[in-house]
């Protein structure tokens, strides 16, 4: 009885790969400048993990640092230091693993918005 192996669909990496997580980006961002600070962050929450779904895949990196920036910076405008810090934490790290984002950037406001924690406590 000859058997044909059955070939297990394969996941099929191409440009269009990590669309959905770059315009729920742009959704969030859209509903931030509206004021829609909830909706903003549960467009970035969700696409963040949208993003997650591709290790090692240059377009999803790319918009996984810009969502993790947008919630840092969400957080942070919101008064929500520690949530701020951990996504800077998270942004910081992210990069280190895979070279995307801008680093500097991340670790700048990070030391920032701590130096002001620290005052604030004084």
């Amino acid at each position: 009885m000859d058997i044909k192996k059955r070939e297990q669909p394969k996941n099929v990496v191409d440009k269009w790969t990590c669309l959905d997580a770059v315009v729920m980006l742009d959704l969030a961002q859209v509903e931030r400048q509206q004021g829609n600070v909830e909706k903003s962050q549960q467009w970035a929450e969700t696409g963040l993990q949208e993003t997650k779904k591709w290790k090692r895949v240059g377009a999803c990196d790319n918009c996984q640092a810009h969502l993790l920036s947008h919630l840092a910076h969400l957080s942070e405008s919101q008064d929500n230091v520690k949530e701020a810090l951990g996504y800077y934490s998270l942004a910081i790290k992210h990069f280190q693993d895979t070279g995307t984002g801008n680093m500097e950037q991340m670790d700048t406001a990070s030391r920032q918005l701590k130096q002001r924690l620290l005052e604030s406590t004084k």
